[in-house]
């Protein structure tokens, strides 16, 4: 299953928005990929290309979060899930000689997941934090994800 990137993911730090995108444009490049007859270089292109901008991502998050004055205890445990998510993407990709269809089904299972939660609740979580260190206001779509604000019929 495909991402569909839309307005529901916006934590309004463009250079965040903007990598999350991104992000999420590859993970979806890697289920094209794989939904294909691939050969294992493709994939394993597509793969690398997604973690080293996992990576990258990450380091900007946490360095937008120490800047921010977000509490050592949120950077800490947002650093961890950053961890935990690299561990784990990796520990899959080293099984994938074992049976590479189901290791990449699971990959992608995995990385959807994932990608859903962490920009929704984890990130959405941190930017309220971001906006109120900084005294701005939150957009929209974070107001949202915290549930201070219903949509009609919710």
């Amino acid at each position: 299953m495909t991402i569909q990137w839309g307005y529901h993911f916006l934590t309004g730090i463009k250079t965040i928005d903007r990598q999350h995108e991104g992000l999420v444009a590859l993970v979806n490049n890697l289920h094209k990929v794989a939904a294909g007859n691939p050969l294992p270089a493709e994939v394993d292109d597509a793969f690398h290309k997604l973690t080293d901008y996992a990576t990258e991502h990450f380091a900007l998050e946490e360095q937008l979060m120490a800047e921010a004055g977000i509490a050592e205890d949120d950077l800490t445990a947002h650093q961890r899930a950053h961890t935990s998510f690299v561990g784990e993407l990796t520990d899959l990709w080293r099984t994938r000689d074992e049976d590479a269809k189901a290791t990449t089904e699971h990959l992608l299972e995995f990385l959807t997941t994932w990608i859903y939660r962490h920009i929704l609740i984890t990130d959405h979580a941190m930017a309220r934090d971001y906006y109120q260190k900084k005294g701005l206001t939150p957009p929209p779509s974070l107001l949202l994800s915290s549930g201070a604000v219903r949509l009609p019929g919710e």
